[in-house]
């Protein structure tokens, strides 16, 4: 299901934008830290990437993207023809290690992407170590190491906000709505508004909405996640209390004026 959505986003996506958008030639996929940074000097309509690993996914891209994972493939769908923010595709935690990176651009061509990845090459860096200490090291593995990789194990493929922003239409929902709207493909839910807040409401394209057992859980689990990212949001927001003391103004020096003694002039002079 998920990934006939796609399909026909990507047919949309090329219709609207085929001619319109500078084209990628060539393409870095770069995996610095917990960093992964797209470079194509232009605007992709789908990227693929084939992986290795259990990676859990900090979704950064810009409004009008949608991202899906599965066991072992990250799809990127650019739905609004946008640039990425700085080349930023995600964030993670766990173990990514990519293995292929396609793009298709709005012209329906395939660009085959580098790729660098850091994190593997320090691995290696850090693996080379001579045979007859391999050993040794494997005997003196202490706790840290064990809590580490029992660490990496306890990721699962997922991604913490797959929702799709900035979306708009003019057709009308079932109750009417036009205007900006999102959406979350993995809840087949739809909000309103540009961004998902506490004022978002429900929109549906059924006459019965979300009148089911099945898609109220739905529409629950998106009212969840919608007040937990808002909570977080404004928790990131919030500036830092500062402690500022009330600091009187001194007050102006009194400055002492000579006062001028008169001489009291005695009638008939002094002796």
């Amino acid at each position: 299901m998920y990934t006939d959505k796609i399909k026909s986003f990507v047919k949309i996506t090329e219709t609207i934008f085929g001619d319109n958008l500078p084209e990628p030639q060539q393409a870095n996929l770069q995996c610095i830290d917990d960093i992964v940074t797209l470079d194509c000097e232009g605007v992709f309509n789908m990227l693929v990437i084939k992986f290795v690993g259990n990676v859990y996914i900090y979704n950064e891209l810009p409004d009008g993207y949608i991202i899906t994972i599965s066991k072992d493939t990250i799809r990127i769908v650019n739905k609004l023809g946008k640039f990425l923010n700085n080349n930023l595709l995600f964030k993670f935690g766990g173990e990514f290690n990519p293995k292929k990176a396609t793009l298709y651009t709005f012209k329906n061509n395939k660009v085959i992407a580098n790729i660098f990845n850091k994190n593997e090459i320090e691995l290696i860096a850090q693996n080379k170590t001579k045979i007859e200490d391999d050993s040794i090291l494997l005997l003196e593995e202490g706790e840290d190491d064990r809590n580490d990789r029992m660490s990496r194990n306890t990721y699962t493929n997922k991604i913490d906000d797959d929702s799709v922003k900035g979306l708009y239409t003019t057709k009308p929902f079932k109750d009417g709505y036009t205007g900006y709207y999102n959406y979350f493909p993995s809840e087949g839910v739809y909000m309103s508004g540009k961004k998902p807040t506490n004022e978002s409401k429900p929109l549906s394209k059924k006459l019965k909405g979300y009148s089911s057992k099945k898609s109220k859980k739905s529409l629950n689990s998106v009212l969840s996640k919608v007040a937990k990212n808002v909570v977080i949001k404004q928790v990131k927001s919030k500036p830092s209390e500062r402690i500022v003391k009330d600091i009187k103004p001194k007050p102006a020096p009194i400055t002492k004026q000579a006062t001028r003694k008169e001489k009291t002039i005695k009638k008939g002079g002094s002796y």
